[in-house]
């Protein structure tokens, strides 16, 4: 009898062919007992030409499903997590690797830990010149703190990238999957966050982010600047708070974007924050 699978990494893809085959050897190198609890689902988003994985032969459960028109990652994320099978589920970036004890450590620390619903790791951030292992020490005692946890996380995005957080299946069956340029993920964080029971900041794997030049919804500054005024909007009632929220999103956006789109207020205000994080976090 075949055991279902434990895992399920989710793969939105669209004519990234070369990058989505390292990843998938990246997950082929793993080291662990759980390859056979493991399924990959890889969501062609209208490539052209299609994805095609005939030519390689893997060690783990991995298929393609394909849309008939481009429909963002949002929405090929539901539709991967539609047809997934898997207790936990990850979704991954098509261009991001993953070190060979990522899933033994992430199933690993599901199986083991009672009522965990969500698990963020540290990331290894890659550019053409260098490697930097990127960790938080504000984040690692924040998720002992819900509440406040929570509410940072609406004004600062301390979670994400994407690559580094998976998910218990109760808590993404409940998610909205907003198309909101350069907030999607960031607001998938907050309502699992708000739905779960337990977070853990898990240091003993990591993943693979990628910094390289391609094309991303938000390399456009108009169309991210729409996508914060629409997150301040979802998780803010009040205008002021809308406002508020705006300038730290803007100030802890990338260095080209706050150029021509912040000014000393912004900067101030998220300064601020980041000062009474720091101090609630310690407390």
């Amino acid at each position: 009898m075949i055991e279902p699978p434990i895992l399920s990494v989710l793969i939105p893809c669209r004519n990234r062919h070369h990058l989505l085959e390292e990843l998938l050897l990246s997950i082929e190198q793993q080291k662990t007992k759980y390859k056979s609890l493991l399924e990959v689902i890889v969501i062609d988003d209208a490539s052209d030409p299609p994805l095609c994985m005939d030519h390689i032969k893997y060690s783990f459960d991995v298929s393609i499903v394909r849309n008939d028109k481009c429909v963002g990652a949002p929405i090929s994320r539901k539709k991967g997590l539609t047809i997934s099978l898997g207790e936990i589920i990850h979704f991954h970036d098509s261009d991001d690797l993953l070190p060979d004890n990522w899933v033994e450590e992430i199933v690993k620390v599901f199986l083991t830990t009672p009522n965990l619903d969500m698990v963020i790791t540290p990331r290894i951030k890659l550019t053409q010149d260098k490697e930097e292992v990127i960790r938080s020490e504000e984040l690692a005692k924040l998720v002992h703190k819900p509440k406040l946890f929570t509410n940072v996380q609406r004004y600062m995005n301390i979670v994400g990238p994407l690559g580094g957080v998976s998910f218990r299946r109760r808590v993404v069956n409940n998610l909205s999957f907003h198309d909101v340029p350069a907030s999607q993920d960031w607001l998938m964080y907050d309502e699992a966050l708000t739905q779960s029971r337990k977070v853990e900041y898990l240091q003993t794997t990591h993943f693979i982010f990628r910094d390289l030049a391609i094309e991303r919804i938000s390399n456009s500054s108009e169309r991210r600047l729409s996508g914060y005024r629409a997150a301040a909007k979802l998780r803010f009632k009040s205008w002021l708070l809308q406002y508020i929220a705006m300038q730290i999103y803007i100030a802890g956006a990338p260095r080209d974007f706050r150029k021509s789109k912040g000014n000393v207020l912004s900067g101030l205000i998220r300064a601020v924050l980041k000062s009474i994080i720091r101090i609630r976090s310690r407390i």
